[in-house]
């Protein structure tokens, strides 16, 4: 109460008060780490009006208020994490029983929880309907309840399949993830498809107010302490009783056990029982914190496989650490992606990663070798997909088309190519510190502007500076002028024109026509070595991740929506006091980075920059590769990149003349036909069939559609 009364008197005399008083009030915000008075402070901050002092004083508090604002953000985060990481546990405690003991793929745990939360459920409504007066311990009722339920269903599923096909963790894959889809129908003819709420008892309501802005809910406190005890209970039986002892034994060596006199097929059982039990106390904890719907397993089933494979299968403290992890994980980006949409593009990023490089180490005579110019083939179609995904962001988000990209590839890679033909030294062909088409032009002095590319930090620097720094004036000077449209996109063309011209002069010392070429190694490490290679692709798979995730946050974020609406009427959103220049010149200048990264790794693996990549043809083949694959969708320009790359590569092999007339047919048909691009069609016709069906759930581009049942979030 104190709290809001302080600030309801600053935030008065911050309006009305005299000069000193306004200076003093927004100072006192500052201290109490206000939100609520953020918007007034930055308005007193940028008033030009305002005496100085008041200004200054506002600018100050909203910037402690942010700090302040950042740290309880990450509190809650991590809190919230935690919580989540418990129920995680709980589950995984379970699968860490079956899966990592018994060897059991169980595709229905996920349901078996779900079983516990509507267990929870049931009992909620019968205390409400036959003990209303004892309503605030029907949890503790129904804790014990929902284990009972969910492990007698366990119980049941090993007893009447499961025990058939111990050592056929394929089948029982497949087999359990049919009684999961017979369990969720179950649930949905008996319940009901729509989401059901449990409510929370009196004294799992409310928090303790750690600090200004942070509060630690009871609920969220109880289920981390279940957790715990869970752990410690499952500790004990494990590995200080008997009967923990004889499911070690029969999970070690099952015939031995049963040569001992240990009932092994009970113990399975049993086992397995356990199990499903902690499954079910998980689901009963997490209706304090969601709701219930059919579909509750699906979305926890993945979380916990990571969590037990991450941890170490069978691993009891590593599936507590890994538990912890990805819970918070979790947290920190799930509020842009939902839990099958995000582990989805975690296992394409490790495919991406590790797949190519992993079968290229292979050996030669394997009929799964990938040799090392396929690797360094797609190393480079990675680094086309990093500088698509610049070009989608510019073009896709904010419909600002340019045809000049090419330049700040070409800037990011000659800003590398400096610094590799450095590291050749004197073991160049002219065995002279200056690179080779220097002395032939007969340069005897390294120009003033290549000497600070002998530093690493300075190169890496400017491979992202000098792009952004272009395409930040550039951009200032046209947007700022509300040059748009077809006139932007001839204005980029021309200077994608102006800089080949340049970069072709060989008064520039960059290498002329030829370009920059003979690398030999990079930061030490020999270009020749297939092992660096391996490493290269490895780095712009990374990127190409990394970059996927920084443009998906821009677009998921307020900005991004920004983008979009400057996209489908610039002049709307300029009347609704928004600055379209200041948005477009932001995503113009990230974009540019993008390209400048992309062009940088690109060097590494082809080994050669020349100016025909920075020209105009170049770059309007970057926007081919980004409407084949569908703008607006993130994932298409990374499809698109790849896809018309490759063709290239295959038809300039086989049918070195057809290829030129393919790519402008394909941007006719694009054009034409498919305006969304492959990504965009394909996920326009999931759309449809979602729509005929009811309840098909296909979505390649990640986009945001509502889910068939919401819930709340934990």
């Amino acid at each position: 109460m104190r709290y809001e009364l302080e600030q309801a008197i600053a935030l008065i005399r911050l309006k009305s008060g005299t000069e000193a008083e306004r200076a003093a009030a927004a100072t006192a915000l500052g201290d109490l780490g206000s939100a609520d008075a953020l918007d007034r402070l930055r308005d007193a901050a940028a008033d030009g009006a305002a005496p100085a002092a008041l200004r200054q004083a506002a600018a100050d508090s909203v910037k402690r208020v942010e700090r302040w604002a950042l740290l309880t953000s990450t509190i809650q985060t991590g809190f919230q994490g935690l919580s989540l990481g418990s129920i995680l546990l709980l589950m995984a405690l379970g699968l860490a029983i079956v899966f990592g003991l018994m060897g059991v793929i169980n595709m229905a745990h996920g349901e078996l929880m779900a079983l516990g939360a509507y267990a929870t459920f049931v009992t909620q409504g019968l205390f409400q309907a036959h003990a209303p007066g004892a309503f605030e311990y029907y949890f503790l009722v129904a804790l014990p309840l929902s284990f009972l339920v969910s492990a007698a269903a366990g119980f049941a599923l090993e007893r009447g399949v499961i025990r058939f096909l111990y050592g056929r963790p394929l089948e029982t894959l497949l087999l359990t993830w049919g009684v999961s889809l017979m369990i969720q129908q179950g649930l949905r003819l008996w319940f009901g498809a729509a989401n059901v709420d449990v409510i929370s008892p009196q004294w799992l309501s409310g928090g303790i107010p750690v600090m200004i802005g942070v509060q630690l809910p009871y609920n969220r406190l109880f289920i981390i302490g279940l957790a715990a005890v869970a752990v410690a209970a499952m500790y004990l039986l494990l590995f200080r009783t008997d009967a923990g002892l004889r499911i070690r034994a029969v999970t070690q060596n099952r015939g031995m056990a049963a040569c001992l006199g240990v009932r092994s097929r009970r113990v399975d059982a049993l086992t397995f029982a356990l199990g499903a039990g902690l499954a079910g106390v998980a689901g009963c904890a997490l209706t304090q914190i969601g709701n219930v719907g059919p579909e509750l397993g699906q979305n926890y089933i993945v979380d916990s496989f990571m969590v037990v494979v991450t941890g170490g299968v069978g691993k009891l403290a590593g599936t507590i650490f890994a538990a912890a992890g990805i819970g918070g994980l979790n947290k920190i980006i799930e509020p842009g992606m939902r839990t099958h949409e995000r582990w989805a593009y975690l296992a394409l990023a490790l495919l991406l990663v590790a797949g190519l490089p992993l079968l290229n180490s292979l050996p030669k005579d394997s009929p799964l070798h990938v040799s090392d110019f396929t690797l360094n083939l797609f190393g480079k179609f990675v680094t086309y997909a990093i500088l698509a995904l610049g070009i989608d962001l510019i073009w896709g988000y904010a419909g600002v088309l340019s045809l000049g990209h090419g330049v700040f590839f070409g800037l990011g890679a000659y800003a590398m190519g400096m610094h590799l033909m450095l590291e050749i030294g004197t073991q160049s062909v002219y065995r002279n510190v200056l690179p080779d088409f220097m002395v032939w032009n007969r340069v005897t002095e390294l120009p003033l502007f290549w000497r600070p590319f002998y530093s690493v930090p300075f190169t890496l620097l400017a491979v992202v500076a000098v792009p952004g720094l272009v395409a930040l004036v550039f951009g200032f000077l046209t947007f700022r002028s509300r040059i748009r449209g077809v006139y932007f996109s001839i204005i980029t063309q021309a200077l994608a024109l102006c800089a080949w011209l340049t970069f072709n002069r060989n008064a520039m010392n960059l290498g002329g026509t030829n370009g920059l070429s003979g690398f030999k190694t990079m930061f030490g490490f020999s270009l020749n070595d297939p092992a660096t290679q391996r490493g290269l692709y490895v780095t712009s798979a990374l990127f190409l991740c990394a970059a996927f995730l920084l443009c998906r946050w821009i677009v998921r974020s307020p900005a991004g929506k920004v983008l979009v609406a400057i996209r489908d009427s610039e002049t709307r959103v300029l009347f609704c006091g928004y600055s379209p220049a200041a948005f477009k010149v932001f995503v113009f200048t990230v974009s540019a980075m993008l390209a400048g990264v992309a062009g940088a790794l690109y060097v590494g693996q082809v080994g050669i920059i020349t100016p025909a990549r920075i020209g105009v043809l170049p770059s309007i083949e970057m926007i081919i590769w980004v409407a084949v694959g569908g703008r607006g969708t993130l994932l298409g320009p990374v499809v698109g990149a790849v896809g018309v790359n490759w063709l290239q590569s295959l038809l300039t092999t086989h049918y070195p003349d057809l290829w030129l007339l393919v790519l402008g047919g394909m941007f006719v048909a694009v054009v034409l036909f498919f305006p969304d691009g492959v990504v965009g069609t394909v996920q326009k016709l999931a759309g449809r069939l979602r729509r005929v069906g009811g309840g098909l759930k296909f979505d390649p581009a990640g986009g945001e559609r509502p889910p068939l049942l919401p819930r709340k979030e934990p």
